[in-house]
Order: C-alpha cells, then sequence, then structure tokens
C-alpha cells in the first residue's frame, strides 16, 4: 500500500531508440484506513471509502503485475500464452481478465469475467502489409490500396532489422525503396532509398512492390522488407471477419468460464483471501412477443410456426417465405461492382437465358419464388421492374469508389428516366476501407442509399449457394431504407406497455461513444426515437460533444428536432 521508507531503485525503460535506465525515489505518499470501509459496510459511514477500495484493488492485481507476459490493459489484465490464436489479416487474439471491487449488500464482491483482446502478430511487415492488400503482382498499390495501408500502418511499432531501434510509422510513401529518393548529405548527392542501404549497410533490397515508411518524426525512411512488427501492440480496429473469428475464439461455455474464473480467484496475495463460491442469482426467460408480417400475420418466432414443417424452427431467423409489411417501390437503381470483373460481370449484367443458367440479377425462372435477387425482390413485396435490368458499373482499377458510385446513379438515372433511389454495391470481402469509402459516396456526397453485399456470400462469381437466403435478407435492408416496413409486433403496443394504456408514446434509444484519444477528442452523443404507433419506423440524430462526458449534454434540441413534419406518421 505504501512504501515504510524511502528507497532509491535503478529500472531500465525500453522505448523506441536505445534503452534509457532511470533512477526512481519511491517514498510513503498516504496512509489508507480499511476501517473506514469497515464502517461504511456496516451501516456507520454514509461516505463511501473510495481510496479504500481503490486500494485494495491494486492489491488484488498486484500478482499479475509480475508476470513479463502480462499486458495489463485498464482493469483488465491479457496474456501470451498458449492460448492465443490467430484471427488472420495479421492479428491475434489474446485471452485474460477483467477484475473490480465493488460494494454489494452482503459485503465487498470482487467481480471477475473473461475478456479477450485483439493483438498484432509480431510478424514481417511486408507480410503484414500484403495480408492487408493482396498480391499486387509486380505493380506498385492502387490509391485505394495505398489509403488502406496508410491506416493500418499509421502508429504501428516497427524494429529494424539493422539496428534493433524500435519506431512508430508516421505515414506511408508514394513509392517503393528503388523509387523514394532523398539528398544524403554525407555522400553529396541524391540516391534511392536502396542505393542507401547498399551503400550504407551492404544490404541489397530486393522487394521493389511495397511503398516505403516514414517512421519517428518522418524523417526517417524504412524499407518494409527491414522491419519487423514489434510485439505487444493492440489492434482496435476489427474488419467483419477478425470480430466473428475474435467471438469464436474468446466464446466459452458457462461451465468452462466458471472454471477459469475459480482458478484466477485461486491466488492470494498480501494476506488477503477471497472466498471462491461464487455469488446465485434467480435467472428466468422473457416471453417471446409474435411477429406480424405482409404473410404470414402472426408468427411466433419461439416456435417458428409455420415454418416448423420445412425444418427451420426453434428461433431462427428465416425470410424465404415471407412477404414484408408494407412493400416499397424500386423504381431507379444501379448496381457498383467493386469485385473482379473477370467472375462477376456475366452474373450482374446477364439473365438467366443469355447466362445459359441462374445469374445473380435476373433468373426468370417460373413459378413466383425464384430464387435470384430482382425475383425475391417483388416476393417479398418490393415492386421491382425487369425490363429494363439496372445498369452495372465495373469501378476502374485506378477510380475512386466515390467516382464508381457517381457514375452509377447517373447511369440509373439515364436507364429508368428518373433519379437513382438506391445503389447495390457489390464488394470483393469484407473490408471496411471500401466499405466506409462507399458509404460516405453514398450518404454523404450523393444522398443516396446504398446497399452492400459480398461477392461471395451472394454468390456473383462464385457458387450459389445458400443465395436465396441472403437474397431475402438484403431484400429486408432495402426494404427499410426505400421507406418500407418489413415486421411489427402482433400484440397492440398498448399490451405492451401498460403504463401507457392506449396514449401514443415514444421509444427513445441513446448513447454516447467515446475517442479513444486524449481528453481533446469529442464524444459522439446518438439518439433514436420511433416515429409511428407499432414503434416500426425510426429517426436518428447525432451529435459531438466535449469528450469524455457521459450525459448527452444537447439531448432536448435533439429530440425536439424531429418536430411535427417528422411525427407525421403517428395515425394510431
Amino acid at each position: 500500500m505504501y512504501a515504510p521508507f524511502t528507497e532509491l531503485v535503478s529500472v531500465e525503460l525500453e522505448g523506441e531508440g536505445r534503452p534509457r535506465r532511470l533512477s526512481v525515489v519511491i517514498r510513503r505518499v498516504d496512509i489508507i484506513p480499511i476501517a473506514s470501509l469497515q464502517s461504511f459496510m456496516k451501516g456507520q459511514d454514509e461516505e463511501l471509502a473510495y481510496h479504500a477500495i481503490q486500494a485494495l484493488d491494486v492489491v488484488l492485481k498486484h500478482r499479475a503485475s509480475y508476470n513479463r507476459d502480462c499486458l495489463p490493459v485498464g482493469r483488465a489484465f491479457f496474456f501470451h500464452d498458449d492460448q492465443v490464436r490467430s484471427i488472420g489479416g495479421g492479428a491475434e487474439v489474446w485471452l485474460g481478465y477483467q477484475q473490480s471491487l465493488r460494494p454489494c449488500q452482503t459485503g465487498l464482491a470482487l467481480n471477475i469475467d473473461m475478456a479477450a483482446t485483439a493483438m498484432l502478430e509480431a510478424s514481417e511487415l511486408t507480410d503484414y502489409m500484403y495480408e492487408k492488400i493482396g498480391d499486387v503482382q509486380g505493380r506498385g498499390p492502387t490509391p485505394v490500396q495505398t489509403r488502406i495501408l496508410t491506416r493500418a500502418l499509421k502508429g504501428v511499432k516497427v524494429k529494424a532489422k539493422h539496428n534493433q531501434f524500435k519506431k512508430a510509422i508516421r505515414s506511408v510513401c508514394r513509392g517503393s525503396p528503388f523509387e523514394e529518393k532523398f539528398m544524403n548529405e554525407a555522400a553529396g548527392k541524391e540516391m534511392t532509398v536502396a542505393e542507401y542501404f547498399l551503400l550504407q549497410y551492404n544490404i541489397k533490397l530486393t522487394n521493389r512492390q511495397l511503398p516505403c515508411i516514414a517512421v519517428g518524426n518522418g524523417k526517417v525512411i524504412l524499407p518494409p522488407e527491414l522491419c519487423t512488427i514489434a510485439p505487444g501492440q493492440r489492434r482496435s480496429k476489427l474488419t467483419e471477419l477478425q470480430t466473428a473469428e475474435m467471438i469464436k475464439t474468446a466464446a466459452q461455455r458457462p461451465d468452462d468460464k466458471a472454471r477459469w474464473i475459480d482458478r484466477v480467484v485461486d491466488q492470494k496475495g498480501f494476506g488477503l483471501r477471497v472466498d471462491g463460491r461464487q455469488m446465485e442469482v434467480q435467472a428466468r426467460v422473457l416471453q417471446n412477443p409474435r411477429l406480424s408480417y405482409g404473410s404470414p400475420a402472426n408468427y411466433d418466432p419461439k416456435a417458428s410456426l409455420p415454418f416448423a414443417a420445412a425444418g427451420r424452427g426453434f428461433g431462427s431467423w428465416n425470410l424465404r417465405d415471407v412477404k414484408f409489411l408494407t412493400g416499397s417501390q424500386l423504381g431507379s437503381w444501379g448496381i457498383a461492382c467493386f469485385a473482379n470483373p473477370r467472375f462477376a460481370e456475366a452474373d450482374l449484367t446477364r439473365t438467366q437465358a443469355e447466362r445459359g443458367g441462374p445469374s445473380f440479377i435476373k433468373a426468370r425462372l417460373p413459378g413466383p419464388r425464384s430464387a435470384e435477387f430482382i425475383d425475391m425482390l417483388n416476393a417479398c413485396g418490393v415492386l421491382t421492374p425487369t425490363n429494363p435490368l439496372p445498369p452495372c458499373i465495373m469501378a476502374p482499377r485506378n477510380a475512386s469508389p466515390a467516382e464508381t458510385m457517381r457514375r452509377t446513379a447517373e447511369a440509373a438515372r439515364q436507364t429508368f428516366n428518373r433519379p437513382c433511389q438506391l445503389v447495390l454495391v457489390v464488394l470483393p470481402d469484407t473490408g471496411q476501407q471500401l466499405y466506409k469509402e462507399v458509404k460516405q459516396a453514398g450518404d454523404s456526397m450523393l444522398g443516396i442509399p446504398s446497399q452492400c453485399v459480398v461477392s461471395k456470400k451472394a454468390g456473383i462469381g462464385f457458387p450459389a449457394r445458400g443465395r436465396p437466403q441472403y437474397c431475402a435478407n438484403v431484400a429486408m435492408k432495402m426494404n427499410a431504407k426505400l421507406d418500407g416496413c418489413n415486421v411489427k409486433l402482433a400484440e397492440p403496443m398498448a399490451t405492451l406497455a401498460p403504463p401507457f394504456g392506449p396514449r401514443p408514446f415514444m421509444v427513445l434509444g441513446a448513447d454516447v461513444t467515446h475517442p479513444m484519444g486524449g481528453e481533446d477528442m469529442p464524444s459522439i452523443a446518438a439518439v433514436v426515437g420511433s416515429m409511428d404507433a407499432s414503434a416500426t419506423r425510426y429517426a436518428a440524430r447525432v451529435s459531438m460533444q466535449t469528450g469524455r462526458q457521459e450525459i448527452i449534454v444537447d439531448l432536448k434540441s435533439m429530440v425536439g428536432g424531429w418536430g411535427p413534419g417528422v411525427l407525421a406518421g403517428w395515425g394510431g
């Protein structure tokens, strides 16, 4: 809790560049009386002894700090051990636990739960760069690939092989080591990075594809083939696929998790003992609501009737034979394809008859429930013309996503002779960078909704396994974006919210997202509210506010900003 005497110790601090040796003086700062906490727990003192709880919390975490393979993050501890698993894309999962000490009715409770965090794999920098952008096949990276590398590498610490210095990446250069030039004052001439390393270190570089990186203050340029990623770095931004793999890795059965927590608790330090018996609480299963579609009108998700006979029951989410409550009309739309045109174009531009087999965009199969996309849209209640087919723009290699989106919207306007309502975007994978640029172009620049699909999942240029279910799920998202309504609760809202009775009421949801940076970064507040009597239509507002504030400062004006016009959908 404190040092009973003053002691001078010497420690070595590793960081960027050479390790530094520092002298540290340990002094007693304060004496924390645990008796104040005991008085509070007995009801003799109304003021909670936060300092005492904080001190005990530190004591209980003390043992983990001795482990050199342990990474403390806030209240959590993560370990580099045999349970580390790769999740692809140059990332891996470390497992650990988070704990906190809380006063409760029965005394002090030690709250422990398993935790997982994503870390960068300690690997060759070139391998990580190829993981992010794929093989560039003798060419330099495209502008989109360069932006992907910049976002992925900025702030990542690398260790240089030629001098073992550790530096953080500041930016990604334009050219490779054979293209990037600088003025070598010592040699008195301009030379490339490759020429410098051959002259200075007798190192012959070979990679002509990947760009150089600027590290430290930005004045030092390094070739990626001479760098490795330093271990022990957290990875905060994950792709959809990495997130799914992380969830699989971290998932534990309740009984396995309980045994794991017991092992964590079975540690003693500073003479403190923790009761190994876990607290028990009463649990109950909530009654599920019934849903109402256009067809079927009364659907029980638990029983999945009338779908049980088809083997799709017990709460499964299946829309293949469902018609939306209120359909929409899709009279003008286009397709922007960022997937490989060699495989995807035939699926997107030709009918079944033209292609010689089922295509994604139009099958012309007999019957009302054919599996391809336009047929599925119409079957679900989204009225979509079958002639003409929507125009498809294949994204040029060096064009920006925004330009491809603009061309698609213009092609739709010319094809259907009316403004484009929606752009269907075919992505090559689940990468976040291209997705963000597409959404920014549609939402902020063009003001047109977009719906993204992944080529492999949709069977575009790939075998069409599972395409009917995928098409139905995409149709559900598109119907909502086109002002339709997919489903509502079968029971009247008044029966689900007894305090309000027959009077209209609004369901509000609100949250504040805080930045990972310092206090000078703003927080983002968001509010969403129901706009009709069945709570199926929503309006949203987003606002910036002072960082680290949990309370939404401008809530009144955010909600009031919807105004009477937005609330006109209230018809009872």
